[in-house]
């Protein structure tokens, strides 16, 4: 019976996964298109080969990367420095508390941006979205447990009890071992010493508060914790904090180094659902590859053995794995990209009101409605490509700008008069000769270097109209890109940087949503899941109470020999 169960729980289970798996391509075809413009895009700005959007077979790297000079001018536009946290109380109302709280989350919010380097994520997805068409940057809280460590003492009693016959194991039931990461349900022993409460990229699903280290109620649950790999499922073995102090873990462990960490998603590694706005997406997916040595330990065993098919498939390459976060059933499922295994599942690892951990993506170019990016070089392609043309061309005649002709005279008296210096003279031995047919003039042929020229000329005025055309698509002013024209006044000028930069402005307020919506995330993650001495040592505020404070105060002794009434209002005082 149980086996018949077990087979269905299996099959349940790989529907399960090809179905997300046909969501994603699904969803991957969706935006093709973009896909493969973001894919041309990166190749041009790494100097890489490209095809022509004409179509054409010379892949040869632009010799004008317009757009490597583009997005390297708008991505220091729209971020120079680190978002500043400003939280206040709303309407300025009078609440001690709540203006010390909002003061706390202040401070705490400031130390994770330094700490977390947030500006370089930003810059990252920034620089995603003016070069692919979309950044994105994710939030993960992270956690360590230390201490746990089996004690010379004890592992003498651990061998006196194997002596007498007794089972061996440690007070978790499992075997020992210095500074690694065990299952909260003895089931097995970690193979490094940091164990993060977090799956892959996401949150907190097996950190303090929110969600458990064991692996169905016993599992090997194996941190892989120097590359950020979750050991925690949907088992039991629960690993919370109740209250104020450190969370403990079995063994002795203490919850330890809470912390927040932003992630650029690249635009390769990110799938959507259908919608048309971003709060009413249903799902979304991210991408990983998982080395061979750390598949074993983040997989949830117990999962995988009911969906085995015994193909004895002993592959030693990287496995790439799907993280979705579904919005309906609030779980996020690791789903193996190659045939639908599921491998873990966590419910609702963060908590967050919006569920899912990015803030809204950034967009130069969005249509109200359709949420399919687009990539801004594919706007302005063709006149890229001419330009490049422009430019090779360019190249080529210069390279013919040599002085260089033909002599029907003496070769000897030409190379003499090509080797001497300056004010030199040399005598010409025919000068008779040279006199009959006319002169220098007549027996000396040059390279036709002004019509040269005059073709060199116009292709320089017609690339520096294209390349006026793209600024013109782009929005970038040339009083953006710190160029000036001397001829102009100081009146014109302002007038180009008032209205050239209305552009920058508008990129400018991405950044800033996205910054404000990381914000909200951190001000919701950070009570949730950080512990009491992880905000004091963070904030600087104390919260926890201290000795003085929970020791009595002795009431003062009343003085002697007064009235009943003083005496009474002396009591009450007191």
């Amino acid at each position: 019976m149980t086996k018949k169960t077990d087979a269905g729980k299996g099959a349940a289970l790989r529907e399960t996964g090809q179905k997300w798996l046909e969501r994603i391509k699904a969803a991957e075809a969706e935006e093709k298109r973009f896909l493969d413009d973001a894919a041309v895009a990166t190749a041009v700005y790494r100097g890489k080969a490209a095809p022509k959007s004409d179509g054409s077979s010379d892949t040869a790297p632009f010799d004008f990367n317009i757009l490597f000079s583009n997005v390297e001018t708008i991505v220091p536009a729209v971020i120079n420095s680190a978002p500043a946290p400003d939280i206040r109380r709303r309407f300025g109302a009078d609440d001690p508390a709540a203006r010390d709280f909002a003061q706390l989350l202040e401070r705490a919010i400031s130390v994770q941006i330094d700490d977390s380097r947030l500006q370089s994520e930003l810059e990252a997805m920034a620089q995603d979205g003016f070069l692919a068409g979309r950044g994105i940057v994710r939030l993960r809280f992270m956690s360590d447990f230390i201490g746990g460590e089996t004690t010379d003492e004890a592992l003498r009693e651990i061998a006196e009890d194997g002596a007498e016959g007794d089972a061996g194991g440690d007070a978790t039931g499992g075997g020992a071992g210095d500074n690694q990461g065990r299952d909260a349900s003895g089931g097995g022993i970690g193979r490094t010493g940091a164990r993060h409460g977090a799956p892959i990229g996401n949150g907190a699903a097996g950190a303090a508060r929110s969600g458990s280290f064991a692996q169905d109620g016993g599992g090997a649950a194996a941190a892989a914790g120097d590359r950020g790999y979750d050991a925690s499922a949907t088992g039991d073995g629960a690993a919370s904090a109740t209250g104020g102090g450190a969370a403990s873990a079995p063994g002795g462990e203490q919850l330890a180094n809470e912390r927040i960490v932003f992630e650029a998603v690249s635009w390769r590694d990110y799938r959507h659902g259908k919608a048309k706005r971003w709060d009413q997406r249903p799902w979304e997916a991210f991408r990983h590859t998982i080395a061979p040595d750390d598949y074993d330990s983040f997989v949830d065993g117990t999962l995988v053995a009911l969906q085995a098919d015994d193909s004895g498939d002993t592959d030693d390459a990287d496995h790439e794995v799907w993280e979705v976060w579904d919005r309906k059933s609030r779980t996020v499922l690791f789903i193996g990209a190659g045939d639908g295994t599921v491998l873990k599942t966590v419910d609702d690892p963060l908590g967050l009101s919006g569920f899912f951990p990015t803030a809204t993506p950034v967009q130069p170019i969005e249509v109200n409605g359709n949420l399919e990016p687009v990539n801004p070089f594919s706007i302005y392609r063709k006149l890229a490509d001419e330009l490049d043309t422009t430019t090779k061309r360019i190249r080529l005649i210069t390279r013919q700008l040599k002085v260089k002709g033909w002599y029907g005279v003496s070769p000897t008296d030409v190379q003499a008069v090509l080797e001497a210096d300056d004010n030199e003279f040399v005598p010409i031995a025919d000068a008779e000769v040279w006199a009959k047919n006319g002169g220098l003039q007549a027996a000396v042929l040059f390279w036709p270097v002004e019509r040269l020229i005059v073709v060199l000329s116009q292709l320089y005025g017609l690339r520096d109209q294209t390349k006026q055309a793209i600024y013109e698509i782009t929005g970038i002013s040339d009083i953006v890109r710190g160029a000036s024209n001397a001829a102009e006044t100081y009146g014109a000028q302002q007038i180009k940087s008032q209205w050239g930069s209305l552009r920058i402005h508008k990129m400018q307020r991405m950044i800033e949503r996205a910054s404000r919506d990381l914000f909200v995330m951190m001000a919701e993650v950070i009570p949730a899941k950080f512990s009491p001495e992880t905000l004091q040592k963070m904030t600087d505020v104390q919260l926890l109470p201290t000795a003085q404070d929970l020791t009595p105060v002795a009431p003062k002794p009343l003085p002697q020999g007064l009235p009943p009434e003083a005496m009474a209002q002396a009591q009450q005082a007191a």
